[in-house]
């Protein structure tokens, strides 16, 4: 692919005008031999030699310059591979705390301004406190019974933990089976009690994935989707994003153009903010520009709140299509 992008990208910067400049060239040798040819062969003869001479001087001048395009190609190449933050062990974490691994998942990471809920078995919602038991706690998440980790921030919305995981395509993606993503949980470091998992994709044969790989929405590839640091797992909004309004008064936040941080508006009928609930229409009618604002400022005190990737959408897919979720059923 390297290759092919640097031959692409050499014919594009140079074919055309070595061709329009050679053009010339030859056209006026032509001419220049048409003159000579009146003139007698031996002064026709010195011409040709002299044009000879020429094209000869405008080949090696070519030629350096396009060495020099092609040095300064594999420099920046160089530089992107350099810079390239691939998946190995020396990148990930030197250890694991018990505070991120329980033992069969990564343990979801409470916000600030988010309390942990579950729902009991009528649909009630019932929020955790530091005074709840833990027995109430053991009620909050259990990946293995298909109940994620759901929490609610200060406005009202709500959150779903995706912890991280490595995953295996067992069969063809469009046979219908019923199981053809298989998921296994990971620590911080890849392992699962005593087995590990490379970030490396594997080898598919028919349509079937040799070994698992831990899915690079956890990890800091990012030509694949990562980001700068490795994570446990990550919250996502449990529903459509929707918008709200500050009609009565209340406090909300908006996005002031040119000031990189949000800004507290009381009362302004015209402030707008993004929040996750159920019953209400989703945000629409918004650019993609004002959907990236929205996302990214909603919480950058230490949520690192941003517009969903695809890497990160995939990680939901496919813990959503296997017997963690909906175990292959279409919605």
């Amino acid at each position: 692919m390297k290759g092919f992008m640097k031959k692409h990208l050499r014919n594009e910067r140079g074919i055309s005008l070595v061709v329009m400049v050679f053009t010339i060239i030859i056209l006026v040798i032509v001419a220049a031999v048409s003159v000579s040819l009146l003139r007698g062969p031996q002064e026709a003869k010195q011409e040709l030699i002299n044009h000879e001479n020429v094209i000869n001087e405008f080949y090696d001048e070519q030629n350096e310059i396009r060495n020099e395009i092609l040095n300064e190609m594999d420099n920046d190449y160089g530089d992107i591979e350099f810079s390239s933050d691939a998946d190995s062990d020396a990148n990930l974490p030197t250890s694991t705390s018990t505070e991120d691994w329980d033992g069969y998942v990564n343990k979801p990471h409470l916000l600030s301004n988010m309390t942990a809920i579950y729902f009991d078995d009528e649909g009630n919602e019932v929020e955790l406190t530091a005074s709840s038991s833990q027995a109430e706690w053991n009620k909050w998440y259990d990946y293995s019974a298909q109940k994620w980790a759901n929490a609610k921030t200060s406005d009202d919305s709500y959150w779903v933990w995706i912890p991280r995981y490595a995953y295996k395509i067992t069969n063809e993606i469009n046979d219908g089976a019923a199981r053809n993503i298989s998921i296994i949980f990971v620590d911080n470091k890849n392992r699962n009690g005593s087995e590990k998992f490379s970030m490396e994709y594997p080898e598919v044969i028919d349509g079937e994935m040799t070994e698992y790989v831990v899915h690079p929405a956890f990890g800091t590839n990012l030509e694949n989707g990562g980001t700068n640091t490795h994570k446990s797992g990550f919250w996502v909004a449990k529903y459509e994003m929707s918008m709200e309004r500050s009609d009565n008064g209340g406090e909300t936040w908006y996005y002031a153009d040119g000031v990189d941080a949000l800004t507290k508006n009381a009362g302004n009928t015209n402030s707008v903010r993004a929040v996750s609930k159920p019953g209400v229409s989703s945000w629409r009618n918004i650019t993609i520009g004002n959907a990236y604002s929205n996302s990214f400022y909603y919480n950058r005190d230490g949520g690192d709140s941003h517009m969903m990737k695809n890497s990160e959408w995939g990680a939901v897919a496919y813990l959503t299509h296997s017997a963690y979720g909906r175990d292959g059923v279409e919605v």
